[in-house]
């Protein structure tokens, strides 16, 4: 049992045994008691309180370490203020519970940013060999003019992992067109072809891509020339206006031959 006494007249607290009648000031004391559960509340009340007041403080110098002024000399300063902090509050089992999740969060910073990296490199060589595919394929196929081949290639284009001769994936990763085409009952199709394959069902197409191959822009004598795919026949159309029109109209750059 604690006991303290109070001045009736003050309400300062007094020393001295209040049953000692030699002293009449102290006899009219009043005395306050204190049970053990009184002084445990007390004490959990101011301990609640510094807790509070430097949680708060905590928050205030976490949200000025976040400022993207700082340099990282003084972020690791504020680090370092924020974490004796709340040593001075926090319990063992809190403190190692922070620390964990600082761990972690950091493991799953370099965690993003590596797979960041490795998307970003992952993008730029499929863009490259994909690209490059593409343009060889043009060249080789006599194409016009390369960019107009990768152009509308590209969209269509992707790397897919390739099979052997056993019909299954070996690990190896080459770039694929999507093309879109009609079979030979003119239902349309999309075929999964190679650049090369490609590019060539495309100059087989003349009535769709003839502008764009070097074989199908150039004159020549009679009219046996070619003028795309079916000689013949396509010279017998352009005897029409409006087809001739029309195809004029997609061909700017043919020279008809003379």
């Amino acid at each position: 049992m604690f006991r303290v006494f109070l001045d009736p007249d003050t309400g300062a607290s007094g020393g001295g045994n209040p049953t000692d009648g030699g002293d009449k000031k102290t006899d009219d004391l009043t005395t306050i008691k204190f049970s053990q559960a009184d002084v445990n509340r007390i004490t959990a009340t101011h301990k609640r309180q510094l807790r509070e007041e430097k949680e708060q403080l905590v928050q205030q110098l976490e949200t000025l370490r976040q400022s993207q002024t700082l340099s990282e000399q003084q972020r690791e300063e504020f680090e370092s203020q924020i974490s004796n902090l709340q040593k001075q509050y926090l319990t063992k089992e809190e403190q190692a519970r922070i620390e964990l999740d600082k761990v972690t969060k950091k493991n799953e910073g370099l965690l993003k940013q590596t797979a960041e990296e490795r998307d970003r490199w992952k993008k730029d060589y499929s863009e490259t060999v994909i690209e490059n595919s593409l343009r060889k394929a043009a060249e080789e196929g006599g194409a016009y003019k390369t960019d107009q081949i990768v152009l509308l290639l590209r969209t269509n284009t992707q790397l897919v992992e390739d099979v052997g001769a056993d019909g299954k994936p070996n690990g190896k990763f080459v770039p694929k067109v999507n093309f879109q085409t009609v079979d030979k009952d003119g239902v349309p199709v999309t075929l999964m072809l190679n650049p090369a394959e490609a590019v060539k069902a495309m100059a087989e197409s003349p009535e769709n891509y003839g502008n764009l191959f070097k074989a199908n822009l150039t004159g020549g004598v009679g009219g046996q020339q070619s003028v795309g795919k079916g000689s013949r026949t396509s010279l017998e159309k352009l005897k029409d206006p409006e087809f001739y029109a029309k195809w004029r109209k997609e061909n700017p750059d043919y020279n008809l031959p003379s």
